[in-house]
């Protein structure tokens, strides 16, 4: 089954461009940064819209972490949830709370200061 026709302002057209050696090695060197193909690297940086690097591998072992720190968030979250609809708020359910909340800003702020390179 044959695609559907594209909007006439949608159709791609191939565009010529004259780029100097160093120019063209600066566009395959940040397309590659982005993980990018060249056209579609191309295509985003002349529509102005926002090319983010290719995270390291130290900002995706960054990212791992921040799943966790935010899973946890969320199960406290829920706990809180819980309590509050359930109406018990008894110690059982109170007391672990602010060293949840302690360990969580302590990791945020590890994590963040990981990700700017801050020992």
């Amino acid at each position: 089954m044959p695609r559907a026709k594209l909007p006439p302002d949608d159709v791609r057209h191939r565009r010529d461009v004259r780029l100097s050696n160093n120019e063209w090695r600066s566009v395959v060197a940040a397309a590659l940064s982005a993980g990018l193909p060249i056209g579609v690297y191309a295509r985003r940086a002349l529509s102005g819209r926002r090319i983010a690097a290719r995270p390291s591998a130290t900002d995706r072992a960054a990212w791992v972490e921040l799943s966790r720190v935010v899973s946890n968030v969320n199960q406290l979250s829920h706990a809180v949830n819980l309590a509050i609809k359930s109406g018990e708020f008894s110690d059982a359910v109170l007391s672990p709370l602010p060293a949840l909340l302690e360990e969580t800003a302590a990791q945020i702020t590890a994590l963040r200061a990981e990700i700017l390179g801050i020992e």
